[in-house]
């Protein structure tokens, strides 16, 4: 937690991309191992952690059934009905990619998990994203949650009027949340006028120097653990491109 937030977003980047530079289930295995040993390290609560793994666990296990429907390669055949054929390296490979896209996934919910949102966009700036696009993700962090809350209310608003929107064929119910989305849409306009003059008001975008309250500074321990970083993944991208490691 106590890291800098350029170290995370660096080592978080660098996760991501070893995961799409292997193909090898095991070791994409031992790295989905070593972003899960991060994130215990951390000391995330059981709750977030669990609202993570509900999260992807869906896309993984849709990967891991239409991957091998429509990777037919290999043997043996595990399953064969019609064209319908299922063979172990396309079932394989289906689980490589649903592991790739959860250390992906993981990698970021372990920057987010241990990151405040003022020292993510402050750690953004600082790699040279301009300040507004750094602002504007903030924003929408922040405003994630209170969007599901409101879309939670009008739902609730909407059923004691009578709206009925679990009843129906799927055509009826899509079109019985034109009455909820209404709603929401006119409360996000209402809110981005507020926010816009809030902004306004502060004086953004004036066209004088930014201070800042705090800012980052590079310490040792975040220096040896970018370095470490840096070195673990210049070492798989060398055994990689020059061995076949990992493919």
């Amino acid at each position: 937690h106590r890291l800098d937030p350029r170290v995370k977003l660096i080592g978080a980047a660098l996760g991501m991309i070893a995961a799409v530079a292997v193909s090898d289930l095991l070791v994409l295995a031992v790295i989905y191992g070593i972003v899960i040993a991060v994130i215990k390290l951390a000391q995330v609560t059981w709750e977030r952690f669990k609202f993570a793994l509900r999260t992807i666990l869906p896309v993984s296990i849709m990967i891991v059934c239409l991957w091998p429907l429509f990777y037919k390669t290999g043997t043996p055949v595990l399953f064969s009905w019609g064209p319908i054929v299922i063979t172990l390296p396309s079932l394989l490979a289906g689980v490589s990619a649903a592991l790739r896209i959860n250390v992906m996934a993981f990698c970021a919910f372990a920057l987010l998990y241990t990151t405040p949102q003022g020292r993510l966009v402050r750690g953004l700036v600082k790699l040279g994203l301009p300040y507004e696009y750094g602002l504007s993700l903030a924003i929408a962090l922040r405003y994630i949650p209170t969007f599901g809350g409101i879309i939670l209310m009008i739902m609730d608003a909407q059923k004691a009027r009578g709206l009925e929107l679990d009843k129906g064929s799927f055509l009826r119910k899509t079109l019985k949340y034109v009455y909820v989305m209404a709603p929401v849409v006119i409360t996000a306009l209402r809110m981005a006028d507020q926010l816009s003059l809030a902004i306004e008001s502060r004086a953004f975008g004036a066209p004088t120097k930014r201070t800042y309250v705090t800012d980052l500074k590079m310490r040792t321990v975040d220096g040896l653990a970018l370095t470490a970083v840096v070195v673990a993944f210049a070492g798989l991208l060398f055994a990689r491109l020059l061995y076949g490691f990992g493919a």
